[in-house]
């Protein structure tokens, strides 16, 4: 699913567990990313939520640099999907798998 976001602070729910509430006054408008129905159905592990949040967080942020910040420099799904490698390189099992989360939560954001 893309799940569309216009943060001006990134703060990211997963609304598997916690839904939105359309008539509540947030003061700063979280991004609800499905996190766990997302690491569940696609990468079918729900211990991989946190890398989906982790994709789609890197995604806000690469959409709030190019419309709004003249400096453009900052993490990229890419250096994400290295230090992934870096990070899990004592247990290669896990690797692919935080990788395609990390991935599906970033192209989960329109």
């Amino acid at each position: 699913p893309k799940v569309g976001c216009s943060c001006k602070a990134v703060i990211i729910a997963n609304s598997s567990i916690i839904p939105l509430q359309q008539d509540k006054q947030y003061k700063v408008k979280p991004c609800f990313i499905p996190a766990t129905d997302i690491a569940d159905k696609e990468i079918k592990n729900v211990k991989t939520a946190n890398m989906v949040a982790v994709g789609a967080l890197i995604k806000i942020l690469e959409i709030y640099r190019k419309n709004v910040l003249a400096n453009k420099n900052g993490l990229t799904v890419r250096s994400i999907l290295f230090a992934c490698e870096k990070v899990f390189s004592s247990k290669p099992s896990l690797i692919e798998s935080n990788k395609k989360a990390i991935q599906v939560g970033y192209d989960s954001v329109k």
